[in-house]
């Protein structure tokens, strides 16, 4: 378990939602195409 803020949340269309996470710990060891 890691801990993040939500920075965002923001539904960009019906039923779709874009979330921006902060997570300066975690983002260091991620790669592009990941997803948390």
């Amino acid at each position: 378990m890691h801990d993040f803020e939500v920075v965002s949340n923001q539904e960009i269309a019906d039923g779709i939602f874009s979330l921006v996470i902060s997570a300066p710990k975690l983002a260091s060891a991620l790669k592009p195409g990941q997803f948390v």
